[in-house]
């Protein structure tokens, strides 16, 4: 089950992203995530915006992502193309653990539920996510730049009908 992330969550929520950022670092991903990244103050801005969700089962919470569907800033210019210019969803920040193992399938069938159009980006150096998104049908749609410069590959998927 899924639903929006609260205060109280934070306690749950922390553990999940240590877990991730270890696992980034394990398969080779050093730089996606730092030390301090995510970090509360982040998820609880994410949380003041009704964008923070937490997956959950049995009362265990075994993942986190930010949904939007307000945009996204540094998606106004890719080097590459959109498949299309309409509304969006903008998933981030997804993490898991133990039986999280389908949560970006579930969160983007969630998004399905108000939009047709998600968005989404990763680091370079995160193979288990690149090959996610292609798996579960994501297009590579080009190179956008973060806030601080630092680039990201792009995807989009489009519901199909």
């Amino acid at each position: 089950m899924i639903r929006r992330a609260n205060k109280e969550d934070i306690k749950c929520i922390m553990p999940i992203y240590e877990a991730a950022k270890k696992k980034m670092r394990t398969d080779g991903n050093l730089h996606q995530w730092s030390d301090k990244y995510p970090d509360e103050e982040t998820l609880l801005n994410d949380i003041a915006r009704d964008e923070l969700y937490i997956a959950y089962n049995d009362e265990e919470i075994y993942g986190v992502f930010m949904l939007s569907f307000s945009g996204e800033d540094t998606y106004k210019e890719i080097q590459g193309a959109w498949l299309n210019d309409e509304p969006y969803a903008v998933i981030h920040r997804i993490a898991s653990f133990g039986k999280g193992k389908n949560l970006l399938k579930d969160a983007i069938n969630f998004a399905f539920e108000k939009t047709n159009n998600i968005r989404i980006d990763t680091h370079e150096d995160n193979n288990i996510m690149h090959t996610l998104l292609k798996k579960l049908g994501f297009f590579y749609t080009g190179i956008i730049h973060l806030k601080d410069g630092d680039e990201r590959m792009a995807y989009q998927l489009i519901k199909s009908e």
